[in-house]
């Protein structure tokens, strides 16, 4: 049995999205899920709908090719065993998404990692980055021209810390890479560790002390990972498990760009019980400097602000 149940995925009329889809669907068999495909019709801004008196008619027609768009695409893809439903939206992207996976209980989003017709510079466009801060469940972005299946996972854990949100969020990372991975080796896992105010420590401490100290934090390290590897039955082959030392914001990227995997699966950790609660500094900076697909989850306890 798979670790999604009930998948939705943004068909975005604007681009084309066979690519997405047929990736959506491999992933929808291997996970025995079910499947539907959305696309947005946005609400037109003030100033076209004030000065445009057929807008609504206009609306109306975008919203039938649309239907009649996505009712070919379900019926293209669907088989036996897979069953694709589809719906039109009608709200801005990011909050009708969100809106109609909290509705429809859905346990997994996908959608294209950038559209053609993104205003936003860099490898995310602004809807995938909405979605990155507000939607509640796990976020899979997947990177243009990709079709599966995802064989080289990296699943990057914070393994030192005793936080009982942290513990969960590793226990959610490593299950779901672990769950969508081809390769039968497994998921790779990273975690970055360093001595903590190091550059402080240095300027009091005798080098023999610092060294001494960066040493234990490193085992510490080791043993927490090892402890990991263990609780999750992952495979502790040396090429498979990567402890690094440097901030989670340098390495994570450097890895990714090293390595090129075809999935790296990340918390988006952020402060706790606030509603509406944006990525957490490092995860944000770590998105920004990373081009590959991404499935982002959200810590225990995160709460959106968008309402069904």
């Amino acid at each position: 049995m798979g670790f999604f149940k009930n998948i939705l995925v943004h068909a975005d009329g604007r681009n084309e999205c066979r690519d997405l889809i047929t990736c959506a669907v491999e992933l929808a068999e291997q996970q025995e899920a079910r499947l539907k495909l959305v696309d947005v019709v946005p609400k037109a801004p003030w100033p076209s709908s004030a000065l445009t008196g057929n807008m609504d008619r206009f609306l109306d027609q975008l919203t039938d090719a649309k239907q009649t768009r996505l009712q070919q695409l379900a019926a293209e893809f669907q088989s036996d065993t897979l069953a694709v439903t589809h719906r039109v939206l009608q709200a801005p992207t990011s909050v009708a998404i969100i809106r109609e996976a909290i509705l429809g209980e859905h346990d997994l989003v996908i959608k294209a990692v950038k559209g053609a017709e993104s205003q936003r510079s860099g490898f995310f466009g602004t809807s995938a980055r909405r979605l990155l801060r507000k939607c509640p469940m796990p976020l899979l972005l997947v990177k243009p021209d990709f079709t599966g299946p995802f064989s080289h996972i990296v699943a990057a854990v914070d393994a030192t810390s005793e936080h009982e949100r942290d513990v969960a969020l590793n226990g959610e990372i490593i299950q779901m890479a672990k769950h969508l991975c081809a390769d039968t080796a497994g998921p790779h896992l990273l975690h970055a560790w360093s001595l903590y105010g190091a550059s402080i420590l240095k300027e009091h401490m005798r080098p023999e002390e610092l060294a001494e100290a960066v040493e234990k934090t490193e085992q510490h390290a080791q043993r927490c990972i090892d402890q990991l590897v263990a609780k999750y039955h992952l495979n502790e082959a040396q090429e498979l498990v990567h402890l690094i030392q440097g901030d989670p914001i340098n390495v994570i990227p450097g890895f990714v760009a090293e390595t090129n995997p075809d999935l790296l699966v990340m918390g988006t950790v952020g402060r706790s019980g606030v509603a509406g609660l944006l990525m957490g500094n490092t995860a944000e900076q770590i998105l920004e400097s990373i081009a590959c697909s991404v499935l982002a989850v959200k810590p225990p306890g995160f709460e959106t602000p968008i309402r069904a």
